[in-house]
Order: C-alpha cells, then sequence, then structure tokens
C-alpha cells in the first residue's frame, strides 16, 4: 500500500496575527520542515502542495480584480505592519486568549 498526499494549500509557513490561531513559528510545521522533511514525518510516499499562485487563481475566480486575500500565513507577506513584539510572537497573549 502507498500513501500519496495531495494539499489544496501552499505548505503554512507563518503565524497569522490576523485572527486565525495557527500556532507559533515552533508550531508550525511548514516553518520547521522542508516539504521532503514533512512527508518523511507523517510517513507518506509522496507529498505535494498547491502552490500560492495556484491557489489564488482559484480562490480569484469570478471575484472582481479589487477584491483582495490574506495570504500571509504562506508567503509571510503581512497586509499591516507588525511591531517587533508580534512579529516574534508575543501577540499570542491578546488574540490567542
Amino acid at each position: 500500500t502507498e500513501v500519496h498526499v495531495r494539499v489544496s494549500s501552499p505548505p503554512v509557513r507563518h503565524p497569522c496575527f490576523m485572527g486565525v490561531d495557527l500556532g507559533s513559528y515552533d508550531e508550525i510545521i511548514g516553518a520547521q520542515k522542508s516539504v521532503e522533511a514533512i512527508r518523511d514525518h507523517i510517513g507518506a510516499d509522496s507529498l505535494a502542495y498547491l502552490t500560492l499562485e495556484g491557489m489564488m487563481e482559484v480562490v480569484r475566480d469570478g471575484l472582481p480584480s479589487t477584491c483582495g486575500h490574506c495570504r500571509a500565513c504562506f508567503s509571510g507577506e503581512y497586509p499591516i505592519r507588525l511591531d517587533s513584539d508580534a512579529a516574534k510572537g508575543r501577540f499570542e497573549g491578546i488574540h490567542g486568549a
């Protein structure tokens, strides 16, 4: 038996400071390991993710070009400037409570 895993998004590599409780960099496997290392960790024969561009193409389908989507957990590019405390993960007490 073989196990082939396909994920319909890119790997999550960054925490969310916009209200989704994804954990800190230390808790996010995509921030810690390569795709190959994740594949090995979960014991799959293969592991593939959708690219960020591929995901955004699907998400934007049929929407006006002015619609925006936060993709910071995948790209690390946040829609707002984070102060150094938030960037270090100290935001947890505020949004994780």
